[in-house]
């Protein structure tokens, strides 16, 4: 059973039956297909110095699904591009290798997970998959992306389009869960419901842990470590929901997404009214951390939650096919 920096017990008074199955649904992230072939090689030459933009190029180009996923994303108001981007040589010319690796590792992985429904005849049905919100994920996913390299680059902190990477990717366990257990998925819907609390706040994990006894970040640290992602993406994807200091060069990754994560549930829990933020309502290592001491500090790193919300919802229709 692993660890859990939460508080559990009966208070929370739901228990499934039958109850979760812990080892089949860990067994079935292990059967999760592997990441396309061609997208692990575009990793490994990202990874390497000495690889050309052109060797990257032409290696996205024999999947027309990514590439135009990638140009779609690229291309959108969120990068600010000023003149229309048509090749992945150029995307890479413009915003870099790590900027194009989180982008081919997001645009595959939300492939993998975001196929549509199909009704009896085959054709797409709604993008909610039996609850499950597609759409609200990703955005959802892509706000704390964009959050997270904001803050990233207001602290100064290094790797920033990693952390934006890792940030797209922090709570993908939430996509697992659903794929390898809908019934207990459902469970801890409707208990979430029942208590009014947010499936992306962090108070929703003693709820989740309550139901399954382990958290959707236990499934996201299995898959990350089962697709070989890059060391910061494994350590955000493990970590955001207990960030602590361990000496690591992954701290900077795993504190920007944990606050980008912890202020995005408060501004919707407060309805975008950000005089009702302090720091008091942050745990103690984030403030200390980013060196948060005075209430309008963290109001004012939240005014920029707003105008994201634009921009995660075109790159999220881009993701997901919309």
């Amino acid at each position: 059973m692993p660890t859990t920096p939460f508080s559990t017990g009966s208070q929370t008074g739901f228990s499934p039956t039958p109850p979760p199955n812990k080892q089949r649904i860990l067994k079935g992230v292990r059967d999760i297909p592997a990441l396309p072939q061609v997208v692990t090689q575009v990793v490994e030459l990202l990874n390497k110095p000495s690889s050309s933009s052109s060797q990257i190029a032409d290696l996205i180009s024999y999947d027309p699904g990514l590439t135009s996923r990638i140009l779609r994303m690229v291309n959108s108001s969120a990068y600010g591009i000023p003149r229309q981007v048509t090749s992945i040589q150029h995307s890479i010319a413009m915003l870099g290798y790590n900027a194009v690796r989180g982008l081919v590792l997001g645009a595959s992985i939300c492939q993998i997970f975001s196929a549509p429904n199909l009704d009896a005849k085959g054709n797409p049905t709604s993008k909610k998959k039996q609850g499950l919100d597609l759409e609200g994920f990703w955005q959802h996913a892509l706000m704390t992306a964009f959050f997270a390299k904001h803050l990233a680059e207001h602290f100064k902190l290094p790797e920033a389009d990693d952390i934006f990477s890792a940030g797209m990717l922090h709570n993908i366990g939430v996509l697992v869960l659903h794929t390898q257990d809908v019934v207990s998925d459902a469970v801890v819907h409707t208990a979430l419901d029942k208590k009014k609390i947010w499936r992306y706040a962090p108070q929703a994990l003693p709820i989740e842990y309550s139901v399954l006894a382990f958290t959707h970040v236990d499934l996201g640290a299995e898959l990350a470590q089962r697709w070989q992602l890059p060391k910061i993406m494994q350590a955000v994807m493990s970590r955001y929901n207990r960030p602590a200091l361990t000496g690591d060069d992954t701290d900077s990754a795993v504190f920007a997404v944990a606050l980008a994560h912890y202020l995005l549930a408060l501004v919707v829990q407060v309805d975008y009214h950000f005089d009702k933020i302090s720091c008091d309502q942050l745990p103690d290592t984030l403030c200390t951390f980013f060196r948060l001491e005075a209430d309008e500090d963290v109001q004012a790193l939240c005014e920029h939650i707003a105008p994201l919300l634009a921009e995660s919802e075109e790159i999220m229709q881009s993701l997901i096919g919309a």
